[in-house]
């Protein structure tokens, strides 16, 4: 297990999964890549975006590229914060995908999440996921 922490963010991930790292200490982008297809990334969004307009936006890009997706929203705790998202799924070069994102507000902004995987991963792919989510604690102090 590796540990992630940045701007009083941190969790979990998956020793073998690569860590690239964009921006500074006020707005950033992390994404973490597994050995295969599935990834996650989180962003953190300084500007005065409510969550619910942030993953609403990601999914009109989403439904540019994939017409045809299938997005259900949700509601969910995250690191005790209200999160706001959508679990997709669409077809990319006639292959399953499984996606979804996640938004909630933070005292200096909002995070944002996105991961996906081929839904032949689910299963091992699933279980990283949920640790990263569970692990994953802010001090907004």
């Amino acid at each position: 297990m590796s540990r992630f922490s940045r701007s009083g963010i941190s969790f979990d991930y998956p020793n073998d999964w690569l860590c690239e790292i964009e921006g500074d200490d006020f707005e950033w982008t992390t994404s973490f890549q597994s050995n295969h297809t599935a990834f996650i990334i989180l962003t953190l969004i300084s500007e005065e975006s409510l969550p619910h307009e942030i993953v609403d936006q990601s999914l009109e890009t989403l439904k540019q590229d994939y017409p045809d997706l299938v997005a259900e929203a949700t509601v969910e705790s995250i690191a005790n914060q209200v999160a706001y998202g959508y679990d997709i799924d669409f077809f990319s070069s006639d292959i399953p995908i499984l996606c979804w994102t996640r938004s909630f507000q933070l005292q200096n902004g909002s995070l944002f999440l996105l991961a996906q995987a081929a839904e032949n991963e689910e299963e091992t792919i699933q279980i990283a996921f949920n640790m990263i989510r569970s692990s994953l604690i802010i001090d907004d102090e």
